[in-house]
């Protein structure tokens, strides 16, 4: 095999090393707005960047680091000056150096109390989220199949009434359409949102819903207030049933309730 091949598929398995070495990450465990905490999903990912970080800065870190570092200027090194060989020799080093910076932060990953806790609430998460009421699941299914097409006359409001009427179910008011959620309760597929001149806004990025009123139904949730939503009568796609994905931690004005859909459920 020539050195240019060897060469090749060692820089491809240095680009498919997942080792995050020496870097660290803000842990995204603050509260929400709202004073709740993050979804599990989220949660695991924190409780993973804060071994990340631990592991950074402890003596075991900062020497597999500096290997890490040492083997990549000698790889750089023979990249410009050395030999074949010594480009191969150097790469392998530096894979080496990659891989025991990894084994170290999975060993640290594996053996976290808070990883276990996490990775536990996301297991409960998914088997909750396995569970969604009937009428959630008829009322998502209905908007699936309808978009592109403009439902009933194209209003936002009449896609969550046709889509219960399709199940056979019905709401107390043309804006109310079950149960409002409290905001320590899990967003399920198939849930409804009622918007009212809400605005999100995320630096020079921003989204209105709502002038008052806007209805959609959740498609996915994402993570604590990010959610895939579908709708119809919003912006460029106008009264066909499309899709957005919003995030309701970046509302500045307006409000909002979710519904979980039932039969003559009040506020």
């Amino acid at each position: 095999m020539g050195c240019r091949r060897i060469c090749g598929l060692l820089v491809g398995l240095l680009l498919s090393a997942t080792a995050c070495y020496g870097q660290t990450t803000q842990p995204t465990t603050e509260p929400t707005a709202d004073g709740g905490t993050l979804d599990p999903t989220a949660a695991l990912k924190a409780a993973k960047d804060r071994v990340d970080a631990r592991l950074a800065e402890s003596d075991q870190g900062r020497s597999l680091a500096e290997q890490v570092a040492a083997a990549q200027k000698k790889r750089d090194d023979a990249q410009t000056s050395g030999s074949g060989q010594d480009l191969i020799d150097a790469a392998m080093q530096l894979l080496t150096a990659k891989s025991a910076y990894a084994q170290a932060l999975q060993a640290e990953v594996d053996t976290d109390p808070d990883v276990k806790a996490a990775l536990a609430a996301r297991r409960a998460s998914v088997t909750m989220d396995a569970v969604a009421p009937t009428l959630n699941q008829q009322i998502l299914d209905f908007a699936i199949k309808h978009v592109g097409t403009e439902v009933g006359n194209g209003e936002c409001w009449t896609l969550a009434d046709e889509a219960m009427r399709s199940a056979k179910a019905t709401h107390p008011d043309i804006f109310v359409w079950g149960r409002a959620l409290t905001s320590n309760e899990t967003v399920l597929p198939g849930d409804i949102i009622q918007f009212t001149s809400v605005h999100l806004q995320n630096g020079k990025w921003w989204e209105h819903l709502g002038d008052p009123d806007h209805t959609a139904i959740v498609r996915e949730v994402k993570s604590t207030g990010v959610y895939v939503i579908l709708h119809q009568n919003f912006g460029k796609p106008g009264r066909v049933v499309s899709e957005l994905t919003i995030n309701l931690n970046q509302k500045t004005a307006g409000k909002f309730v979710i519904y979980r859909p039932g039969n003559g459920a009040g506020k």
